[in-house]
């Protein structure tokens, strides 16, 4: 999580687009609400599974799309 705010701030500085890092920065401060400080790069993985209702490893691509 340090690293992701890091990197928002040199974007930042550097008049850099960030937007999609920023998204996933946000989902990250989410996960971590929810599931408190535990180790892991997975922690917003679990939270969009959580969200959904399944797992994402089930989720298919549809034909054409």
């Amino acid at each position: 999580m340090e690293e992701l705010e890091v990197l928002d701030g040199l974007a930042a500085e550097h008049g850099t687009p960030f937007g999609l890092a920023r998204e996933v920065t946000r989902l990250h401060r989410e996960a971590l609400a929810r599931f408190g400080p535990v180790d892991g790069e997975l922690l917003a993985a679990a939270l969009l599974e959580e969200r959904s209702g399944r797992p994402l490893s089930e989720v298919r691509p549809r034909p054409g799309g």
